[in-house]
Parts: structure tokens; C-alpha cells; sequence
């Protein structure tokens, strides 16, 4: 199952974007049978961004994604998720989990409901330096079961001129 989902994903990267190609007529034919056939929630991007547009043509896009996963201490970012929740399935919790060094600090949940192209991001602001991990877990009953996870380098603060 892991490597269908696998399999997935990277079909869902070729659908088609402005001024890309389009995708072969089968993998088009396999990300449509499995939105509206699916039982799997399926992270198909995160990512960091310096802000998410609220209205015109990019809507709910990310804007000004940062090109490594790093930020300093105190600064604002946001965390961006592109999911794909097949269409059999009810509303769902999505949990994303801030750690560091093992220890959670932070869990926010999100309900998310059937979509080719949902969109949800979070303001972040990591209060102290070094790596964290962002885990994005899909809520499944009492069992928390794992969609993604990228690591955030914090470093320390930008020295404030005087």
C-alpha cells in the first residue's frame, strides 16, 4: 500500500500547472480514479512560505516559499500543505506535531474535507534555535498515522543594529 501511495503522490505532481505539460492520459486516468475511489489521505506538498495569498488569481497559493526549510528564532513563516482527500471519505483531523529533540511542543489539528487540491497552512513562529521536526499525521480513529515530516533549522535571532 505504501508504495501505491508513493506512486501516487509523484502522479499527482504531474498534474498539469501553467506552462507545464500535460500529464499522460493514464496518470490523469489513475489520480481521478483514486479521488473519487480512495481511502488514504495524501500529503502532496509542504513547504515554508514567507506569506499565502488570501484573494486573486493565486488564492490560497504559496507565496515566496523559502528554498531550505530554515528560519530564525522569532521569525514568522507560514507552514503550507497541499493534501488530496479522496472524495468517499467524511471529514477528516489532520494533527501537525512541532518537536524538537523528541520533546512535542506543539500539536494543532485541522478538519479537512474532501478535495483534489486542499490547501491549509499555519503561522508559525519557533521560539528557540536548532532542528525541529514538523510532523503531519492523519487522525484515524485513536491512531495518529504518519503523512509527512520535514525538518526546520532554527537558528539564532538576526542581531538587532543599535
Amino acid at each position: 500500500m505504501r508504495f501505491a501511495t508513493l506512486a501516487l503522490l509523484m502522479l499527482i505532481a504531474c498534474l498539469p500547472v501553467p506552462g507545464v505539460a500535460a500529464p499522460a492520459a493514464e496518470t490523469a486516468r489513475e489520480v481521478i480514479d483514486y479521488y473519487f475511489s480512495g481511502s488514504d489521505i495524501l500529503l502532496v506538498d509542504a513547504r515554508l512560505c514567507d506569506r499565502v495569498d488570501d484573494d486573486g488569481p493565486q488564492v490560497h497559493a504559496c507565496q515566496q516559499p523559502r528554498e531550505a526549510f530554515s528560519i530564525a528564532a522569532g521569525e514568522a513563516t507560514y507552514l503550507w500543505l497541499m493534501l488530496m482527500i479522496p472524495q468517499p471519505l467524511d471529514p477528516q483531523t489532520i494533527v501537525i506535531q512541532f518537536a524538537q529533540e523528541g520533546t512535542t511542543f506543539s500539536v494543532q489539528r485541522a478538519t479537512v474535507t474532501s478535495s483534489l487540491r486542499y490547501r491549509l497552512w499555519k503561522k508559525l513562529r519557533f521560539d528557540q534555535p536548532g532542528d525541529w521536526q514538523v510532523r503531519i499525521l492523519h487522525q484515524q480513529g485513536n491512531e495518529l498515522v504518519p503523512l509527512g515530516e520535514i525538518t526546520v533549522e532554527v537558528g539564532t535571532p538576526a542581531a538587532v543594529p543599535e
